[in-house]
Formats: structure tokens, sequence, C-alpha cells
């Protein structure tokens, strides 16, 4: 029964022009990429900016057409929108999770944008702090030198997990803005931004189609 439904959904025009829009967004963010990198190569500052300004907007804008594709599909099958206090609070989780992933992305796009120059940094100490509930985390903090001068910088990321940091004493990849030598990510950072970006926008697009799926469920 479900099926015949979605059947005659997918001859819709109006669901077909949501399809399209949805698709010419992901498109145009993966040709803006392109770009990007090729801004990036050829030092081009002002056109990076710009390139970046344009892929953090159609990137906002993919979960509301999501979004929109899905009330459309639910008042097309069902001929009214309802949803259960169940189905708010998942696709509202949903719909957070899936913009801090994005926050997540657009801060490590603009790290490959700015941290382009890279040196060794020493690994000097790992700072303990403890939350109310008396759970510790650590920060490693970093030196390095550019062009004789040395900086001192702590990690952006905190562990809950000593083992997960490298040892004092060891060195690792730094990555910093040529501009200012004192603006850097550590080789750790980039790889936990990555990992929240993969895991936020993946949970969160899943519940936000879970949650609209509820719909169909609740009735069928």
């Amino acid at each position: 029964m479900l099926g015949i439904y979605f059947r005659v959904l997918l001859t819709s025009m109006w669901f077909k022009l949501l399809l399209l829009i949805i698709a010419v967004e992901i498109l145009i963010v993966m040709m803006y990429k392109q770009k990007l990198g090729i801004a990036i190569l050829d030092n081009d500052e002002l056109n990076t900016q710009k390139i970046h300004r344009v892929l953090n907007i159609i990137r906002l804008s993919i979960p509301v057409m999501l979004s929109a594709i899905m009330l459309y599909s639910i008042h097309f099958i069902l001929g009214r929108i309802h949803f259960s206090w169940v189905q708010i609070g998942i696709l509202s989780m949903g719909l957070l999770f899936t913009y801090i992933g994005i926050l997540f992305r657009n801060k490590n796009e603009y790290a490959n944008i700015y941290y382009i120059a890279s040196t060794k940094g020493e690994v000097i100490d790992i700072q303990k702090t403890e939350d109310q509930e008396r759970k510790s985390s650590y920060i490693p903090v970093y030196r390095y030198k550019v062009d004789s001068k040395v900086y001192v910088s702590n990690s952006e990321f905190s562990s809950g997990s000593r083992r997960c940091l490298p040892e004092i004493g060891e060195y690792v990849d730094i990555y910093y803005n040529p501009k200012s030598p004192s603006e850097m990510q550590s080789e750790l950072d980039a790889k936990i931004r990555r990992h929240f970006v993969r895991w936020f926008e993946t949970f969160g697009y899943v519940m936000i189609i879970i949650g609209f799926s509820l719909s169909f469920v609740l009735l069928f």
C-alpha cells in the first residue's frame, strides 16, 4: 500500500522540483569544492573567501530542503501534517546534530584554507583538568618554531583518555597560518574535527529521516 503511494508521489511535479533543487545544491557544493581547492593552490585569498561563504550558505540550506521534501511527501500521502512529541524531539535533535556537523565542516575547511604551512611541533605538556563531576580531560600543549621564533599553543580539543594523546617529547605535525603563525592546528586537531564532521552529519541526517518516516510507520 505504501509503495503505491510513493510511486504516485514520484509523478508529482512539486516533488520532482524539490528533488531537483537538492540535487543541484549537491552538485554546486561539489563544483565549488573543486574551485576552492584551485583557489587555495593559487593563493587567491579573496576568491577563496568568496567561495567559502557560498559553500557555507548552500550547506546550511540542504537540511532545510531535505525537510521540505519530507514534509511535502507526508502531506501528499497522508493529506495532512501532524507530528507527535516524539517525532518533534527526534527531528529537533537531528537538525541540531546536522548543523553542528556543518559547523565543524566549515571550521575544517577554514583550517584548510588558512593553515597551509606546516612544521614539526613538540608536545611539551599534557594539561589535566577536572569538571564538577571530577571527570578528567587532557589537553596537549605544543611548542613549534617558525622563522626562528618559538610559539607555544594548546590543542583545540581535549581528550578524556590520556592514552589517546601523544607522549610528552613526541613530535607531531603542526599546520599554521603563515601570515599569523600563532594560529595553528595540530595533526590530532584536524583528525578529531574530521571525525566530528562524519559523526554529527551522519547521525543528524539519519535522525531527520527517521523522525519524518515515523509519520508513515504510525499510520501503516
